[in-house]
């Protein structure tokens, strides 16, 4: 009995030790905003700033210095076109030591971009400058102007190893690939133009330019890519994956078709440049036309960005997550994840991040029509350098939203762009933390579901009362993680979350923040919280 009451004791205290995240430090308590866009970002100078944006597109600023005290709060209003019918935040970088902001607006039917500047010492707005625009709308699309989405002109990656930083604008609001039609520029981080250029499709048939992804790489070279295609009839593209590079001391784009997915429409992809193999890596999806048009797969294509040629395709589906699916929920149950992000690791390997999304358009008879968005079970997979699957694990979960509409790649767009906070759904979904020793997957969900899981059945997530943070740890070969309260199993009645969509993580320091909502009853507080994986 001595024995066992000792074994017993150590496993308990194993427990505590790796039951959850260290917290480093907490902010003052602060009312919770519940509407607008929110974005932290962990500056390099050690300061963290806080950003939130109004519906009226003014700017409260918070920063927190290296100590993680609250020194600045600022409230600022940039004067922008003044005529807009809305806006649309496209891209939040931190560029040479401050907050860089891009915001589009429709201005007199004319689509307009802005860069705002926010120091990241004092918070202070240093410059509000209009730096492009694109081609005006006719009259004939008076009426859809207000619910246009002012972000499909214009696109911003920034490289990930500089402060070197892309723009593509799309003059044209149908798609065409005319002469002057595509626009790509090279920014230093002085926010000076190093180089620009036209995309000119490769075979003058390709009428059309479906913009998908791009990579920055240095001062060096931009790549484009994009679906280039004719339309044969309403429901066929004769098209192709076409890369274009803006390179380096040269005043014009070349481009050349890529025999990725052959025969198939890929109308979705991110790109990443990998600096151990100086290679690409394109993750896409792609669907068949004509009766197989819904059958969409996801893909991997490895290219070379100097010669622009494919050099493989990597089998990325999961299968020991839709093996442990199947076992968990039912033989019929597929893994039906598409990709969503993707990771380059420091050994040169790579990691996929996957999810189930549906959604349902519902339209009552006396009510406009709403969308309800299905979040459903995720999936991870790493690989090594040459596209070897090393593991894969599945993360069981079910979540529904009604006010906020997820589209493909959101959580690869979530790293450069704030949440949106509306009634509640931007605490739903859930983050992959590449952390600096070990990986994690990040989530609000409900107790039960721990051991529902184990019934081969889930609660789905619609109100948020009964929620608590957890995290699942991967590691090993283990295709089912086990998971975690990251702030320790709270008290009867208490509920501890976060907006982990609203959060930013320092591999370098290995320091995660967030922001953490405690409920109590009908009570709720809010704080920015620091914490060690």
């Amino acid at each position: 009995m001595r024995t066992l009451s000792l074994l017993s004791f150590f496993t308990l205290l194993q427990v505590f030790a790796f039951a959850q995240f260290k917290v480093v430090a907490e902010g003052p308590v602060f009312d919770e905003p519940e509407s607008g866009y929110a974005k932290i970002l962990q500056m390099k100078n050690g300061n963290t700033l806080c950003l939130y944006i109004s519906q009226d597109e003014t700017i409260d600023v918070t920063i927190y210095d290296a100590e993680h005290f609250r020194k600045v709060q600022k409230h600022l209003e940039p004067s922008l076109g003044g005529r807009s019918k809305g806006f649309r935040i496209n891209s939040i970088f931190e560029i040479a030591g401050e907050a860089v902001l891009f915001i589009s607006e429709i201005n007199d039917k004319q689509p307009v971009l802005y860069r705002i500047q926010i120091d990241g010492s004092t918070g202070e707005l240093k410059d509000a400058d209009r730096i492009a625009e694109a081609n005006r709308y006719s009259s004939r699309f008076r009426s859809i102007i207000p619910e246009y989405r002012p972000d499909s002109s214009f696109f911003l990656r920034k490289d990930p190893d500089s402060d070197y930083y892309g723009l593509v604008i799309l003059h044209n609001n149908d798609n065409s690939a005319d002469r002057r039609a595509i626009e790509v520029v090279l920014y230093d981080r002085m926010h000076k133009v190093v180089n620009k250029g036209y995309y000119v499709p490769p075979f003058p048939r390709y009428r059309f330019f479906d913009y998908l992804d791009m990579a920055v790489m240095g001062e060096e070279k931009i790549s484009i890519f994009g679906y280039a295609y004719d339309q044969i009839a309403d429901d066929y593209k004769d098209g192709q994956l076409v890369m274009s590079n803006l390179d380096k001391g040269v005043d014009h784009m070349i481009a050349n078709d890529v025999p990725v997915r052959d025969g198939q429409i890929i109308d979705s992809a991110t790109v990443k440049f990998n600096p151990v193999t100086k290679k690409l890596l394109l993750l896409g999806a792609s669907h068949f036309q004509g009766n197989k048009k819904d059958q969409y797969a996801g893909f991997l294509a490895i290219l070379d960005p100097y010669t622009q040629k494919a050099e493989k395709e990597v089998n990325i589906y999961p299968e020991k997550a839709n093996a442990r699916k199947k076992e968990l929920f039912g033989q019929k149950e597929v893994f039906t994840g598409m990709p969503q992000q993707l990771l380059i690791e420091n050994d040169g390997g790579f990691s996929v991040v996957y999810e189930e999304l549906t959604r349902s358009v519902v339209t009552p008879l006396n009510g406009g029509t709403y969308i309800y968005c299905y979040l459903d079970n995720a999936a991870t997979a790493t690989f090594d350098v040459t596209g070897k699957e090393l593991s894969s694990s599945l993360i069981p979960k079910s979540q529904t939203m009604r006010y906020f509409e997820v589209s493909s790649f959101y959580l690869t767009d979530r790293v450069s762009l704030p949440q949106k906070l509306v009634k509640g759904d931007q605490y739903k979904s859930f983050l992959y933390l590449d952390g600096k020793d070990k990986k994690y997957v990040i989530l609000n969900d409900v107790e039960e579901n721990e051991a529902n899981i184990k019934k081969g059945r889930l609660t789905t997530v619609r109100s948020l009362s009964e929620c608590d943070g957890f995290y699942y740890l991967l590691e090993g070969n283990s295709d089912l993680p086990v998971r975690s309260f990251i702030f320790g199993k709270p008290a009867q009645d208490i509920h501890n979350m976060a907006i982990f969509t609203v959060s930013d993580y320092d591999k370098d320091n290995n320091i995660f923040v967030t922001m953490k909502v405690e409920r109590n009853g009908k009570h709720k507080s809010a704080r920015v919280i620091w914490i060690r994986p």
